[in-house]
């Protein structure tokens, strides 16, 4: 990656993903080359950028892709998406009050796939659109049944192309408009990278759904380039940490946490922890003042059904055997 600009009151970088292919090593003529090299840069796209050269296992990977890709456009695929929960628990409290959306495939020859398997993919071929679409549609539904169980809160991952989509955009609005989202109930997920993509028109898209009640939260925190001039002037309303910071917790070393939660709170964010995998960073983590946690160590992602049964044994055993105990 090439070493960051500063334009105006922001700090750009730009970065690129180059895939290899030699010949005659990989192939001998031009369609076989082309064609593993462009395997091999998809391999440096997931991998954050660089350069990646061809190796065979890369043609079993790109048999894959372009099978999930074709199935991503089938019919099939509305019927195989999930959409599983994990929790978020308020530190002063110790009980549930808030889940974020997390989607999977329940694909019928390769299983359960994770997001980082097909959200790439599903972006290149347009369904990112109707992924988000439905994602957020089915997690607005379990938050309304789930307000009983305290629950206050649901947040969605959004993709960049969805941020920049005014065909989403209006979708959002209609939405909030007919089912009556109030403020602070929907949260969208942005990483610092996607906000630094076009800020301002991201700033200009998070502004409009702002003023419909959405709220917004940087996703993995400190991970990215974004200057604090950028985080003081978006209208967002939480930051989450990433996850490395708190696993530094681990060793002693709470500055780049303190400081970030510090930093939050002055300029009036909330701050969640996510990646919680310790139990041993709870109370750390309650100590330097962090809101609310996630992470395998109070609870791993789970289908709604699974949720309401957390939450109804949470309820039921109460604060202290509840907070400590990760669903098995």
């Amino acid at each position: 990656a090439t070493e960051p600009v500063q334009v105006g009151q922001y700090r750009l970088q730009v970065s690129a993903s180059v895939g290899i292919a030699l010949a005659p090593e990989h192939g001998n003529d031009a369609e076989t080359l082309m064609r593993r090299a462009d395997g091999a840069m998809y391999d440096a796209k997931q991998a954050g950028g660089g350069h990646v050269v061809y190796c065979a296992a890369q043609e079993l990977a790109a048999v894959k892709r372009l099978e999930l890709l074709a199935d991503l456009r089938g019919d099939g695929f509305g019927e195989q998406m999930e959409v599983h929960f994990q929790p978020r628990v308020q530190l002063s409290s110790g009980t549930t009050v808030g889940i974020e959306a997390l989607v999977r495939w329940r694909h019928p020859r390769h299983g359960l796939l994770a997001p980082a398997e097909f959200i790439e993919l599903a972006e290149v071929s347009g369904a990112i659109r109707g992924i988000t679409q439905a994602v957020t549609s089915r997690t607005w539904d379990a938050l309304t049944e789930l307000e009983r169980h305290g629950i206050r809160s649901a947040s969605v991952n959004l993709s960049t192309r969805n941020l920049f989509d005014p065909a989403w955009v209006e979708w959002m609005c209609e939405m909030a408009e007919t089912r009556g989202i109030g403020e602070g109930r929907l949260w969208m997920e942005l990483t610092e990278g996607q906000l630094m993509d076009d800020p301002r028109q991201s700033t200009e898209v998070i502004e409009r759904l702002h003023r419909i009640g959405i709220r917004f939260s940087i996703d993995d925190f400190g991970s990215g380039a974004s200057s604090l001039a950028m985080i003081r002037d978006l209208p967002v309303d939480e930051v989450k940490i990433d996850r490395r910071f708190v696993d530094e917790l681990l060793d002693g070393d709470d500055r780049i946490t303190r400081s970030i939660v510090d930093l939050a709170h002055h300029l009036g964010l909330s701050v969640t922890a996510e990646g919680v995998a310790d139990p041993r960073l709870i109370e750390t983590l309650r100590s330097i003042g962090c809101d609310t946690v996630q992470g395998f160590a109070l609870a791993r992602p789970m289908p709604l059904d699974e949720l309401r049964t957390h939450l109804v044994r949470e309820q039921a055993e109460g604060l202290e055997d509840a907070r400590y105990r990760p669903v098995t």
